[in-house]
């Protein structure tokens, strides 16, 4: 009796015998940590992949869009891997049964630091937050990928020169603790910093809304 299971083995097999003759080769990362998930400890062998907008071949990919198709074997993957050739970097985000393989193609590598929160810091009765180093770190050299949402807030200051700070989201894989939570401070590959404003967690990974905060 033919199965899901001996269909979708079929499909990952098409889609691999048509990556070796579409893409290029990748580097398998399979992570267990926030901390440089990109090194030779993660390193799970070498596949070829080939990534698109669409079946076709035929249109390119929008703009504020990170999500591709990819003709990769997923026999030999696990959900949220890392894929990358050294130029550009993937990873697996969705993997159901029968569906195409869904990947986020990430454009930056982050720090995320949680201020240490100091009842010494301000008038007494104040909360107050201080930077790194006294900042845990929570994640460290991690492909992720950022795109714009929109405007935000005004800076505080309000002067008339003063231009709107930009919301951003960031997807990220769902690798093992510590948990990622709004407040977090974002540094991107750009030394731009950011905020966590909302943190949802999903079966497709993180998904992060970001206040700008500039350098």
């Amino acid at each position: 009796m033919v199965t899901a299971a001996h269909i979708q083995d079929r499909i990952y097999y098409g889609y691999g015998k048509c990556a070796t003759r579409l893409g290029t080769q990748y580097t398998i990362y399979r992570a267990n940590s926030y901390i440089n998930p990109i090194t030779p400890a993660f390193e799970r062998g070498a596949i070829y992949g080939s990534f698109t907008s669409s079946w076709s071949y035929m249109k390119f990919q929008n703009w504020g869009s990170s999500t591709w198709l990819g003709l990769v074997d997923g026999r030999q993957l696990q959900k949220f891997d890392y894929l990358t050739n050294g130029q550009d970097t993937y990873y697996l985000a969705d993997n159901h049964l029968i569906l195409p393989l869904k990947w986020v193609q990430c454009n930056h590598s982050v720090r995320i630091e949680r201020p240490f929160q100091s009842n010494n810091v301000g008038d007494i009765g104040y909360t107050g937050y201080e930077p790194a180093p006294i900042a845990t770190i929570i994640a460290d050299s991690l492909p992720v990928s950022i795109v714009m949402k929109g405007r935000g807030r005004l800076p505080g200051e309000n002067l008339p020169t003063d231009s709107r700070l930009g919301t951003w989201m960031m997807y990220a894989p769902q690798l093992d603790t510590p948990i990622i939570l709004v407040g977090d401070i974002i540094i991107d590959t750009n030394n731009l910093r950011y905020e966590i404003n909302m943190a949802e967690i999903t079966d497709q990974g993180w998904r992060f809304e970001l206040q700008e905060r500039g350098t």
